[in-house]
Protein backbone atom coordinates (compact mmCIF):
# COMPACT_ATOMS: atom_id res chain seq x y z
CA UNK A 1 0.00 0.00 0.00
CA UNK A 2 2.86 2.39 0.72
CA UNK A 3 4.22 2.13 -2.81
CA UNK A 4 1.08 1.08 -4.68
CA UNK A 5 -1.61 3.51 -3.51
CA UNK A 6 -1.80 7.04 -4.83
CA UNK A 7 -2.15 8.55 -1.36
CA UNK A 8 -0.20 5.88 0.60
CA UNK A 9 -3.22 5.40 2.87
CA UNK A 10 -3.78 1.91 4.32
CA UNK A 11 -6.80 -0.07 3.19
CA UNK A 12 -7.31 -2.01 6.43
CA UNK A 13 -8.28 -1.05 9.96
CA UNK A 14 -7.05 -2.72 13.13
CA UNK A 15 -8.04 -2.58 16.79
CA UNK A 16 -4.97 -1.75 18.84
CA UNK A 17 -5.11 -1.38 22.62
CA UNK A 18 -1.35 -0.88 22.81
CA UNK A 19 -0.13 -2.03 26.25
CA UNK A 20 -3.30 -1.01 28.09
CA UNK A 21 -4.63 -3.29 30.83
CA UNK A 22 -8.05 -4.82 30.39
CA UNK A 23 -9.66 -2.90 33.28
CA UNK A 24 -8.71 -0.12 35.71
CA UNK A 25 -6.94 -0.95 38.97
CA UNK A 26 -5.94 0.87 42.13
CA UNK A 27 -2.50 1.53 40.64
CA UNK A 28 -3.55 2.50 37.12
CA UNK A 29 -5.88 5.27 35.98
CA UNK A 30 -5.00 5.53 32.29
CA UNK A 31 -6.93 4.21 29.28
CA UNK A 32 -8.05 0.58 29.34
CA UNK A 33 -9.50 -1.83 26.81
CA UNK A 34 -12.88 -1.88 28.54
CA UNK A 35 -13.25 1.86 27.83
CA UNK A 36 -14.05 0.82 24.22
CA UNK A 37 -16.73 -1.86 24.61
CA UNK A 38 -17.68 -2.24 20.93
CA UNK A 39 -14.07 -2.89 19.93
CA UNK A 40 -13.49 -5.13 22.91
CA UNK A 41 -16.58 -7.19 22.09
CA UNK A 42 -15.14 -7.92 18.64
CA UNK A 43 -11.85 -9.01 20.20
CA UNK A 44 -13.71 -11.09 22.80
CA UNK A 45 -15.72 -12.99 20.19
CA UNK A 46 -13.27 -13.23 17.27
CA UNK A 47 -9.75 -13.12 18.69
CA UNK A 48 -9.90 -14.53 22.19
CA UNK A 49 -11.02 -18.04 21.14
CA UNK A 50 -8.07 -18.25 18.75
CA UNK A 51 -5.63 -17.04 21.37
CA UNK A 52 -6.94 -19.50 23.97
CA UNK A 53 -6.50 -22.39 21.53
CA UNK A 54 -2.72 -21.78 21.40
CA UNK A 55 -0.53 -24.40 23.03
CA UNK A 56 1.45 -23.10 26.01
CA UNK A 57 4.71 -24.35 24.54
CA UNK A 58 6.43 -20.98 23.99
CA UNK A 59 6.67 -17.71 25.88
CA UNK A 60 5.15 -15.99 22.85
CA UNK A 61 2.05 -18.19 22.96
CA UNK A 62 1.73 -17.69 26.70
CA UNK A 63 1.92 -13.93 26.17
CA UNK A 64 -0.78 -13.99 23.49
CA UNK A 65 -3.07 -16.11 25.67
CA UNK A 66 -2.55 -13.99 28.79
CA UNK A 67 -2.99 -10.65 27.02
CA UNK A 68 -5.57 -11.78 24.50
CA UNK A 69 -6.87 -8.22 23.95
CA UNK A 70 -3.47 -6.85 22.88
CA UNK A 71 -2.45 -6.37 19.26
CA UNK A 72 0.06 -9.21 18.89
CA UNK A 73 2.63 -7.58 16.66
CA UNK A 74 2.66 -4.09 18.16
CA UNK A 75 6.17 -2.64 18.56
CA UNK A 76 6.59 -0.84 21.88
CA UNK A 77 10.09 0.49 21.13
CA UNK A 78 8.81 2.14 17.95
CA UNK A 79 5.85 3.59 19.86
CA UNK A 80 8.29 5.24 22.30
CA UNK A 81 10.53 6.52 19.49
CA UNK A 82 7.57 8.13 17.69
CA UNK A 83 6.04 9.67 20.82
CA UNK A 84 5.28 13.37 20.27
CA UNK A 85 5.79 13.17 16.49
CA UNK A 86 2.97 13.78 14.03
CA UNK A 87 4.62 11.92 11.16
CA UNK A 88 7.58 9.69 10.37
CA UNK A 89 9.41 8.43 7.32
CA UNK A 90 8.62 4.92 6.10
CA UNK A 91 10.27 2.69 3.53
CA UNK A 92 9.18 -0.63 2.04
CA UNK A 93 11.81 -3.07 3.28
CA UNK A 94 12.09 -4.99 0.00
CA UNK A 95 11.91 -3.31 -3.39
CA UNK A 96 13.71 -2.23 -6.51
CA UNK A 97 14.07 1.36 -5.33
CA UNK A 98 14.77 3.18 -2.09
CA UNK A 99 11.54 5.17 -1.72
CA UNK A 100 10.79 7.02 1.51
CA UNK A 101 7.68 9.02 2.31
CA UNK A 102 6.01 10.57 5.34
CA UNK A 103 3.17 8.70 7.06
CA UNK A 104 1.08 9.70 10.09
CA UNK A 105 2.33 8.19 13.35
CA UNK A 106 -1.30 7.34 14.19
CA UNK A 107 -1.06 4.41 11.74
CA UNK A 108 -0.23 0.89 12.94
CA UNK A 109 2.70 0.29 10.62
CA UNK A 110 3.44 -3.08 9.04
CA UNK A 111 6.50 -5.13 9.93
CA UNK A 112 7.32 -5.06 6.21
CA UNK A 113 8.24 -1.40 6.56
CA UNK A 114 11.37 0.26 7.87
CA UNK A 115 10.27 3.25 9.94
CA UNK A 116 12.54 6.20 10.70
CA UNK A 117 11.64 8.34 13.73
CA UNK A 118 12.27 11.50 11.71
CA UNK A 119 9.64 14.10 10.85
CA UNK A 120 11.68 17.04 9.51
CA UNK A 121 11.78 17.78 5.78
CA UNK A 122 15.59 17.54 5.70
CA UNK A 123 15.33 13.83 6.51
CA UNK A 124 13.33 13.15 3.33
CA UNK A 125 15.89 15.09 1.29
CA UNK A 126 18.76 12.99 2.67
CA UNK A 127 17.15 9.55 2.70
CA UNK A 128 15.53 9.97 -0.75
CA UNK A 129 18.78 11.24 -2.27
CA UNK A 130 21.01 9.24 -4.56
CA UNK A 131 23.66 9.48 -1.83
CA UNK A 132 21.63 7.33 0.57
CA UNK A 133 20.33 5.15 -2.28
CA UNK A 134 23.88 4.20 -3.31
CA UNK A 135 24.92 3.51 0.28
CA UNK A 136 21.91 1.22 0.78
CA UNK A 137 22.66 -0.74 -2.39
CA UNK A 138 26.32 -0.99 -1.40
CA UNK A 139 25.73 -2.41 2.09
CA UNK A 140 22.22 -3.88 1.98
CA UNK A 141 21.31 -7.41 0.88
CA UNK A 142 20.54 -7.65 -2.83
CA UNK A 143 18.91 -10.26 -5.02
CA UNK A 144 19.10 -9.47 -8.73
CA UNK A 145 17.04 -6.26 -9.09
CA UNK A 146 15.69 -6.16 -5.51
CA UNK A 147 17.16 -4.60 -2.37
CA UNK A 148 16.43 -5.90 1.11
CA UNK A 149 16.88 -2.78 3.25
CA UNK A 150 18.38 -3.64 6.63
CA UNK A 151 18.25 -0.73 9.13
CA UNK A 152 21.39 -1.99 10.91
CA UNK A 153 23.42 -2.25 7.70
CA UNK A 154 21.93 0.59 5.64
CA UNK A 155 20.82 3.27 8.12
CA UNK A 156 22.63 2.92 11.44
CA UNK A 157 25.94 2.93 9.57
CA UNK A 158 24.93 5.82 7.31
CA UNK A 159 26.48 9.09 8.55
CA UNK A 160 23.85 11.82 8.32
CA UNK A 161 24.86 15.44 7.68
CA UNK A 162 25.82 17.32 10.85
CA UNK A 163 22.89 18.91 12.74
CA UNK A 164 24.10 22.41 11.88
CA UNK A 165 23.76 21.68 8.15
CA UNK A 166 20.42 19.87 8.15
CA UNK A 167 18.18 22.95 8.38
CA UNK A 168 19.42 24.10 4.97
CA UNK A 169 17.82 21.00 3.44
CA UNK A 170 14.33 21.60 4.82
CA UNK A 171 13.29 23.83 1.94
CA UNK A 172 14.23 21.49 -0.89
CA UNK A 173 12.96 18.47 1.06
CA UNK A 174 9.55 20.11 1.41
CA UNK A 175 9.55 21.20 -2.24
CA UNK A 176 10.49 17.70 -3.42
CA UNK A 177 7.76 16.12 -1.31
CA UNK A 178 5.15 18.53 -2.69
CA UNK A 179 6.18 18.19 -6.35
CA UNK A 180 6.33 14.39 -6.07
CA UNK A 181 2.82 14.31 -4.61
CA UNK A 182 1.55 16.51 -7.45
CA UNK A 183 3.22 14.15 -9.94
CA UNK A 184 1.49 11.12 -8.39
CA UNK A 185 -1.94 12.73 -8.65
CA UNK A 186 -1.30 13.96 -12.20
CA UNK A 187 -0.23 10.47 -13.29
CA UNK A 188 -2.82 8.72 -11.06
CA UNK A 189 -0.17 6.30 -9.88
CA UNK A 190 1.62 5.12 -6.74
CA UNK A 191 5.21 5.66 -5.70
CA UNK A 192 6.45 2.36 -7.12
CA UNK A 193 5.18 3.03 -10.64
CA UNK A 194 6.27 6.68 -10.41
CA UNK A 195 9.91 5.72 -9.82
CA UNK A 196 9.77 3.11 -12.59
CA UNK A 197 8.89 5.97 -14.91
CA UNK A 198 11.48 8.19 -13.25
CA UNK A 199 14.30 5.72 -14.03
CA UNK A 200 13.09 4.84 -17.56
CA UNK A 201 15.23 6.66 -20.11
CA UNK A 202 12.50 6.21 -22.74
CA UNK A 203 10.06 8.36 -20.78
CA UNK A 204 11.02 12.01 -21.15
CA UNK A 205 7.83 13.97 -20.61
CA UNK A 206 8.00 17.52 -19.30
CA UNK A 207 6.70 16.44 -15.88
CA UNK A 208 9.28 13.65 -15.60
CA UNK A 209 12.14 15.90 -16.69
CA UNK A 210 11.14 18.46 -14.04
CA UNK A 211 10.98 15.67 -11.45
CA UNK A 212 14.47 14.46 -12.42
CA UNK A 213 15.89 17.99 -12.42
CA UNK A 214 14.58 18.59 -8.91
CA UNK A 215 16.04 15.27 -7.77
CA UNK A 216 19.43 16.29 -9.16
CA UNK A 217 19.18 19.64 -7.34
CA UNK A 218 18.32 17.80 -4.12
CA UNK A 219 21.36 15.53 -4.52
CA UNK A 220 23.57 18.58 -4.99
CA UNK A 221 22.07 20.23 -1.90
CA UNK A 222 22.74 17.09 0.15
CA UNK A 223 26.34 16.98 -1.04
CA UNK A 224 26.69 20.66 -0.10
CA UNK A 225 25.40 19.85 3.41
CA UNK A 226 28.25 17.35 3.73
CA UNK A 227 30.71 19.97 2.42
CA UNK A 228 31.29 18.00 -0.79
CA UNK A 229 30.22 20.50 -3.46
CA UNK A 230 33.48 19.76 -5.28
CA UNK A 231 32.13 16.43 -6.55
CA UNK A 232 30.75 16.72 -10.14
CA UNK A 233 27.50 14.76 -10.00
CA UNK A 234 27.08 14.00 -13.72
CA UNK A 235 23.38 13.11 -13.36
CA UNK A 236 22.10 10.95 -16.21
CA UNK A 237 20.88 7.43 -16.87
CA UNK A 238 23.56 4.99 -15.71
CA UNK A 239 23.73 1.22 -15.42
CA UNK A 240 24.23 0.45 -11.73
CA UNK A 241 23.61 -2.33 -9.22
CA UNK A 242 19.91 -3.14 -9.58
CA UNK A 243 19.57 -1.92 -13.15
CA UNK A 244 19.49 1.40 -15.04
CA UNK A 245 18.93 4.45 -12.84
CA UNK A 246 18.80 8.22 -13.19
CA UNK A 247 21.57 8.93 -10.70
CA UNK A 248 25.15 10.08 -10.12
CA UNK A 249 27.81 9.16 -12.64
CA UNK A 250 30.16 6.26 -11.80
CA UNK A 251 33.05 8.47 -10.69
CA UNK A 252 30.83 10.57 -8.43
CA UNK A 253 29.19 7.49 -6.94
CA UNK A 254 32.55 5.91 -6.08
CA UNK A 255 33.83 9.13 -4.52
CA UNK A 256 30.67 9.65 -2.48
CA UNK A 257 30.80 6.09 -1.12
CA UNK A 258 34.48 6.53 -0.26
CA UNK A 259 33.85 9.77 1.66
CA UNK A 260 30.81 8.36 3.44
CA UNK A 261 32.88 5.42 4.64
CA UNK A 262 35.60 7.74 5.91
CA UNK A 263 32.99 9.83 7.71
CA UNK A 264 31.49 6.69 9.22
CA UNK A 265 34.91 5.73 10.65
CA UNK A 266 35.51 9.24 11.98
CA UNK A 267 32.09 9.41 13.68
CA UNK A 268 32.63 6.01 15.29
CA UNK A 269 36.03 7.08 16.66
CA UNK A 270 34.40 10.18 18.17
CA UNK A 271 31.67 8.07 19.79
CA UNK A 272 34.21 5.67 21.28
CA UNK A 273 36.20 8.60 22.68
CA UNK A 274 33.01 9.99 24.22
CA UNK A 275 32.24 6.62 25.88
CA UNK A 276 29.09 6.06 23.83
CA UNK A 277 30.02 2.42 23.24
CA UNK A 278 30.81 1.67 26.90
CA UNK A 279 28.14 -0.94 27.73
CA UNK A 280 28.36 -0.53 31.51
CA UNK A 281 28.09 3.24 31.29
CA UNK A 282 25.12 2.98 28.91
CA UNK A 283 23.40 0.49 31.20
CA UNK A 284 23.83 2.77 34.21
CA UNK A 285 22.55 5.81 32.28
CA UNK A 286 19.52 3.84 31.09
CA UNK A 287 18.71 2.75 34.63
CA UNK A 288 18.97 6.31 35.96
CA UNK A 289 16.74 7.61 33.16
CA UNK A 290 14.12 4.95 33.88
CA UNK A 291 14.04 5.90 37.58
CA UNK A 292 13.65 9.59 36.69
CA UNK A 293 10.80 8.81 34.29
CA UNK A 294 9.08 6.63 36.89
CA UNK A 295 9.34 9.34 39.55
CA UNK A 296 8.01 11.96 37.13
CA UNK A 297 5.12 9.71 36.06
CA UNK A 298 4.12 9.07 39.68
CA UNK A 299 4.26 12.78 40.45
CA UNK A 300 2.04 13.72 37.49
CA UNK A 301 -0.32 10.72 37.54
CA UNK A 302 -3.83 11.91 36.57
CA UNK A 303 -6.89 11.34 38.68
CA UNK A 304 -9.31 8.63 37.52
CA UNK A 305 -11.57 9.80 34.73
CA UNK A 306 -14.85 8.54 33.35
CA UNK A 307 -14.39 7.53 29.67
CA UNK A 308 -16.44 9.45 27.14
CA UNK A 309 -18.93 7.71 24.86
CA UNK A 310 -17.31 5.77 22.07
CA UNK A 311 -17.93 6.84 18.48
CA UNK A 312 -19.35 4.30 16.09
CA UNK A 313 -17.29 1.96 13.93
CA UNK A 314 -18.37 0.73 10.53
CA UNK A 315 -17.55 -2.94 11.11
CA UNK A 316 -19.35 -5.65 9.19
CA UNK A 317 -21.48 -6.66 12.17
CA UNK A 318 -22.66 -4.41 15.02
CA UNK A 319 -21.84 -5.67 18.48
CA UNK A 320 -23.35 -4.86 21.84
CA UNK A 321 -21.14 -4.03 24.81
CA UNK A 322 -20.42 -7.01 27.02
CA UNK A 323 -22.20 -6.97 30.35
CA UNK A 324 -19.16 -8.44 32.07
CA UNK A 325 -16.04 -10.04 30.67
CA UNK A 326 -14.98 -13.38 32.06
CA UNK A 327 -11.43 -12.25 32.84
CA UNK A 328 -11.28 -11.02 36.45
CA UNK A 329 -10.30 -7.50 37.36
CA UNK A 330 -6.84 -6.79 38.75
CA UNK A 331 -6.90 -6.74 42.50
CA UNK A 332 -5.36 -3.71 44.23
CA UNK A 333 -2.09 -4.27 46.03
CA UNK A 334 -0.87 -2.49 49.17
CA UNK A 335 1.74 0.07 48.19
CA UNK A 336 3.86 -0.54 51.31
CA UNK A 337 4.62 -4.18 50.44
CA UNK A 338 7.65 -4.94 48.30
CA UNK A 339 6.19 -8.22 47.10
CA UNK A 340 2.86 -6.58 46.28
CA UNK A 341 4.65 -3.80 44.38
CA UNK A 342 6.38 -6.41 42.20
CA UNK A 343 3.14 -8.32 41.72
CA UNK A 344 1.23 -5.14 40.80
CA UNK A 345 3.83 -4.29 38.17
CA UNK A 346 3.83 -7.79 36.67
CA UNK A 347 0.04 -7.68 36.38
CA UNK A 348 0.27 -4.73 34.01
CA UNK A 349 3.49 -5.76 32.23
CA UNK A 350 3.33 -7.10 28.69
CA UNK A 351 4.52 -10.69 29.04
CA UNK A 352 7.62 -11.85 30.92
CA UNK A 353 10.13 -9.21 32.03
CA UNK A 354 13.64 -9.39 33.43
CA UNK A 355 15.09 -8.50 36.81
CA UNK A 356 16.51 -5.12 35.78
CA UNK A 357 13.21 -3.85 34.41
CA UNK A 358 11.32 -5.01 37.51
CA UNK A 359 13.80 -3.25 39.81
CA UNK A 360 13.74 -0.07 37.71
CA UNK A 361 9.96 0.11 37.40
CA UNK A 362 9.11 -0.74 41.02
CA UNK A 363 12.00 1.04 42.73
CA UNK A 364 12.62 -1.89 45.09
CA UNK A 365 16.04 -2.56 46.61
CA UNK A 366 17.97 -4.77 44.19
CA UNK A 367 19.34 -6.76 47.13
CA UNK A 368 15.81 -7.76 48.12
CA UNK A 369 14.81 -8.90 44.64
CA UNK A 370 15.85 -12.55 44.90
CA UNK A 371 14.02 -13.16 48.17
CA UNK A 372 10.87 -11.40 46.95
CA UNK A 373 10.72 -13.20 43.61
CA UNK A 374 11.39 -16.60 45.20
CA UNK A 375 8.59 -16.01 47.71
CA UNK A 376 6.15 -15.10 44.91
CA UNK A 377 7.22 -18.19 42.96
CA UNK A 378 6.72 -20.45 45.97
CA UNK A 379 3.22 -19.02 46.42
CA UNK A 380 2.45 -19.82 42.78
CA UNK A 381 1.81 -16.17 41.91
CA UNK A 382 4.81 -15.70 39.61
CA UNK A 383 6.50 -18.09 37.20
CA UNK A 384 10.04 -17.95 35.81
CA UNK A 385 10.76 -18.17 32.09
CA UNK A 386 14.35 -19.01 31.15
CA UNK A 387 17.40 -19.58 33.32
CA UNK A 388 20.27 -17.59 34.85
CA UNK A 389 20.93 -14.30 33.02
CA UNK A 390 18.12 -14.97 30.58
CA UNK A 391 15.55 -15.46 33.34
CA UNK A 392 12.33 -13.46 33.10
CA UNK A 393 9.21 -13.43 35.23
CA UNK A 394 5.49 -13.21 34.60
CA UNK A 395 2.36 -13.31 36.71
CA UNK A 396 0.35 -16.54 36.89
CA UNK A 397 -3.44 -16.86 36.89
CA UNK A 398 -3.30 -17.16 40.67
CA UNK A 399 -1.22 -14.00 40.95
CA UNK A 400 -3.51 -12.14 38.57
CA UNK A 401 -6.57 -13.01 40.64
CA UNK A 402 -4.87 -11.92 43.84
CA UNK A 403 -5.45 -15.23 45.63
Amino acid sequence: ELNSRLDQRPEKWVICFRDWPLEPSANYHGPTAIDYPACLQLIETRVRPVRESLELTTSWNRKLRTYWWHFGQFRWAMEDALKGKQRALALSRIGAYVIVCFVPTSYVLSDRLTVFALEEDWSLAVLQSSIHHDWAWQYGTTNLSLLSYSPSACFLTFPLPSPSERAELNSIGSHYDRLRREFLYAQNTGLGDAYRLFHDRQNKTKALNEFRELHAQMDQSVLKAYGWSDIPTGHDFWEVKGGPRFTLCDAARREVLHRLLELNHARYAEEVAAGLHDKEKLKKAKAEKAKEEKAQAEKSAPAPTVPTAQTGFNFDAPAAAPARLSTPAVAPAPANSTADAVLAFLRTAYGAVGKNEIVERTGIDERAFKGVIEALKSEGKVEQVGEKRGAKYQVTDKGRKGN
